[in-house]
């Protein structure tokens, strides 16, 4: 904060020139900004979005999470969001929004089999670390009467024809299989 944007601003024309008060508002002026500071940091800390780590923790023990120790901020955030999003009822095209928004426009896709109740939903590679989040989303939203599968779309020939031997040969069979290529 700029010493005259701060105490010397609300002080009068006739003691803004006493060298205690200037030393006053070097001192006030660094204690105001510390304070704006942790005032930005906790309205921040309101929101997912704009959250830190100290925020997220706290949204997370609000939410009863228990992150993983290989998450992300970004997929702590996202489990928060989908744990306070609630937009029931729920119809095929509002869970297909909500899950291409948690795994990306070509992460997910999603088949209705109406004459068995039946949806089969597959998450692609790219999107595997929030395949727990999608098997809870599901959990809560499709009815009892529904049958759903859940599965992982690996890596198909067709993706792997295009790779040369030699770098095939690079990978393990549980890479090719199991990694975003």
């Amino acid at each position: 904060m700029d010493r005259e944007i701060g105490f010397m601003l609300h002080l009068p024309p006739v003691l803004q020139n006493v060298a205690e008060m200037n030393l006053i508002a070097v001192s006030e002026d660094t204690e105001l900004l510390t304070l704006n500071e942790a005032a930005v940091t906790i309205l921040n800390n309101g929101f997912i979005e704009t959250a830190n780590a100290d925020g997220v923790h706290r949204l997370e023990a609000i939410a009863a999470i228990m992150p993983r120790g290989t998450d992300t901020i970004s997929d702590r955030k996202f489990r928060i969001l989908n744990r306070f999003i609630g937009d029931l009822p729920y119809t095929f095209l509002s869970l297909q929004n909500r899950l291409e928004a948690l795994c990306g426009k070509n992460g997910v896709s999603l088949e209705l089999l109406g004459a068995t109740y039946t949806l089969n939903i597959k998450v692609a590679l790219t999107a595997k670390n929030q395949l727990e989040e999608v098997n809870h989303i599901l959990s809560q939203v499709i009815p009892a009467n529904m049958i759903w599968n859940l599965t992982l779309i690996y890596n198909q020939h067709a993706t792997l024809a295009k790779l040369t031997h030699v770098n095939l040969n690079k990978y393990t069979y549980d890479n090719l299989r199991n990694e975003v290529l």
